[in-house]
């Protein structure tokens, strides 16, 4: 497992997208937050952030986002354009309305991933 923290402003605390890669209405936040200054919004609909990483082969990695409870986001992990893995429903609760989910991922292959947070529609 690989220690530290892969993901450049992971927090959203820059108050800015870069390096993210906003799609659809994905948006900096500084009013909903659970730590730090600045969060991600995504609204139902098409709304995801994305980030280029690079991943060594045979090495497992951990993904950790702390989400609003019942949202409709998750994490996923993408290789060439093709989802790798995905995250499962499991929550841990962090206090009455945030929760974490966390994503362990091996690479199959060394090279450039894409780190997504997504959300499609209402539910999940």
């Amino acid at each position: 497992v690989v220690d530290g923290q892969m993901l450049v402003n992971a927090g959203f605390d820059d108050g800015e997208p870069a390096p993210w890669n906003f799609i659809g209405s994905a948006s900096i936040d500084s009013v909903t937050i659970y730590q730090g200054t600045h969060s991600l919004r995504l609204r139902i609909g098409l709304s995801e952030a994305q980030q280029m990483v690079v991943l060594d082969a045979g090495v497992e990695y951990t993904l950790s986002c702390v989400f609003l409870k019942n949202t409709s986001a998750f994490m996923r992990i993408l290789e060439n354009g093709v989802v790798a893995m995905i995250t499962d429903r499991t929550t841990e609760p962090l206090d009455a309305r945030w929760v974490k989910r966390t994503l362990q991922f091996t690479a199959p292959n060394g090279g450039s991933y894409v780190v997504s947070i997504k959300t499609e529609r209402a539910g999940w």
